[in-house]
C-alpha cells in the first residue's frame, strides 16, 4: 500500500502512512531510509498518529523517491531495525502545544487590535482569558521558580521571568508577558532539540554504525552479539574500519587507530597490548582485542 500524501508545499511533505501506527521499529526504519535518499534534509516518523513529515529539495528529489523509501521502510524486518528511539521522540507534544497556544493567543490579540481597530487595553474577560494563557505557556518556567524557592536554592532563570511574568500581569501587560513567554518557549524548544540531537549525534559516533560486535570467547572463537549485552571484561575483537564500541585496554594485536574524533589528534595513532583505546576509536589497519572497562 503507497504512502498517502496528505500535504507537500515549500520542500515539506506529510504522508499518512497506516502501517506505521504502533510501531516505533517501522518509524526508525522509515526515518533511516528516508535520510539515506539525497536532497532529504529531516524525517520524522510518527507511530502514534501514522504520519510521515519529510523535509526535501525539491531539486533533487522527487516525491516519487520519497514515497518509495517509505514503502520500503515498513517492508523492512523489524528484527534488523537498529535498536533506538525514532527522531520524531524528540519533539514533544507539551513543548508544542504551549508555543502553539501562545501564538495563537498572540495572532488573535493582534487581529483585535489591528484588523478590528479595538483599543489595546484588555477588558475584564479579556484579561483573565490572557493570564490563564499566560500561566499556561509559563507553566515550566513558574515550576522551576517554586521549586528552587522550596528547595532554597539561589535564583535563576526561571525565578527571574516567573518575577518579570507576574510584574507584567499586575501592570495589566498581559500581551508583554504573552509575547516574552512565547519566544522564551521557542528558544527552550530550540535548545532542548539541539541538546538531543548532540546527544544522539555524540551516541552514533561513539559506537560506530554497527548494531553488533564480535566478542572472543575464552576458548578462542569469535561469536557476534548485540552492542547493547556486551559486559565489562568481554574481549572485544575490532577489525579494519570497524569503530571501537567500548572504552578498553588492549589485549592482544597492534592496530593503527584515528581517535580524531574522540581526543582531537589530526594523526592516526599505533595502539598495541597494554594501551588504553576509547570509544569510537577507528581501526585504519590491523585487528585487535580489548578487553572493555567501566
Amino acid at each position: 500500500m503507497e504512502p498517502e500524501v496528505i500535504s507537500d508545499a515549500a520542500g515539506r511533505v506529510r504522508f499518512r502512512v497506516p502501517q506505521l501506527r504502533g510501531s516505533a521499529a517501522r518509524a526508525v526504519a522509515i526515518e533511516d531510509g528516508l535520510l539515506a535518499v539525497s536532497g532529504v534534509r529531516a524525517a520524522h516518523a510518527y507511530p502514534r498518529t501514522g504520519a510521515v513529515v519529510v523535509w526535501y529539495s525539491r531539486g533533487k528529489t522527487a516525491r516519487a523517491e520519497v514515497a518509495q523509501a517509505i514503502a520500503a521502510g515498513v517492508a523492512t524486518d523489524r528484527t534488523k531495525v537498529p535498536a533506538r528511539h525514532p527522531h520524531s521522540a524528540d519533539v514533544t507534544n507539551g513543548d508544542l502545544l504551549r508555543m502553539a497556544v501562545g501564538g495563537a493567543a498572540l495572532f488573535l490579540l493582534g487581529l483585535r487590535r489591528y484588523a478590528f481597530r479595538r483599543p489595546p487595553m484588555l477588558g475584564p474577560g479579556g484579561r483573565m482569558g490572557a493570564t490563564a494563557v499566560t500561566i499556561f505557556t509559563g507553566y515550566p518556567f513558574l515550576r522551576g521558580a517554586l521549586r528552587s524557592i522550596v528547595g532554597g536554592r539561589s535564583a535563576g532563570t526561571d525565578a527571574l521571568v516567573s518575577a518579570a511574568t507576574v510584574a507584567s500581569l499586575i501592570l495589566r501587560e498581559n500581551v508583554v508577558a504573552l509575547t516574552v513567554l512565547w519566544l522564551l518557549n521557542i528558544g527552550e524548544y530550540l535548545q532542548d532539540l539541539t541538546l538531543r540531537r548532540t546527544r544522539r549525534a555524540i551516541s552514533d559516533l561513539l559506537t560506530g554504525t554497527q548494531d553488533t560486535a564480535w566478542i572472543r570467547l575464552p576458548d578462542g572463537t569469535e561469536v557476534s552479539v548485540d552492542i547493547d549485552s556486551i559486559g565489562i571484561g568481554d574481549e572485544v575483537v575490532v577489525h579494519d574500519h570497524v569503530a571501537l564500541p567500548v572504552d578498553g585496554v588492549v589485549v592482544d594485536g597492534e592496530a593503527v587507530v584515528d581517535q580524531s574524533a574522540i581526543t582531537g589528534e589530526t594523526l592516526p595513532v599505533s595502539v598495541e597490548v597494554g594501551d588504553r583505546i576509547h570509544a569510537g576509536s577507528v581501526v585504519m589497519r590491523g585487528r585487535l582485542v580489548v578487553r572493555a572497562g567501566a
